[in-house]
């Protein structure tokens, strides 16, 4: 089994959420998480990250930002509360978007998706239409 070697790139609330998701998954192992894009440059620059995880809005700062410095090689999940943003995360290429609130069987459904390195069908999971939550949640390899 290949390690995914994992940046974590969102806010103080998601990152606890997400880490004992990933710690509970044998073949990830993250490299750092961070909370800015410039913490994020920098963690790039020095780290070789099979997987980027990242949250579309930062506080004030937009975390699709972060996307032209990551490598062509690297697979992103993007965490968006929007569809606006689930459209913007395709236009940058291969990746997996999760809706926020992030549930965790969905999560894990979008990291199984990166490691078998193919996209998984779309689906509209009951428990949000129960919570009233409208948005666009998907899977998508563009090759450029």
């Amino acid at each position: 089994m290949r390690t995914l070697h994992t940046l974590v790139v969102t806010t103080e609330p998601i990152r606890l959420q997400l880490r004992p998701l990933l710690a509970s998954q044998p073949d990830v192992r993250v490299l750092a998480e961070v909370g800015s894009l410039a913490e994020a440059r920098d963690a790039l620059a020095m780290l070789s990250a099979d997987l980027v995880i990242f949250e579309c809005n930062l506080g004030r700062e937009d975390g699709f930002e972060l996307l032209p410095a990551v490598p062509l090689s690297s697979r992103v999940i993007c965490l968006t509360g929007d569809t606006a943003d689930t459209l913007r995360a395709l236009a940058y290429g291969s990746l997996e978007c999760v809706p926020m609130p992030v549930m965790d069987r969905i999560f894990l459904a979008r990291l199984d998706s990166v490691r078998q390195g193919h996209a998984i069908d779309s689906y509209a999971p009951m428990e949000y239409a129960e919570m009233g939550y409208r948005s666009i949640h998907c899977s998508a390899s563009i090759t450029t």
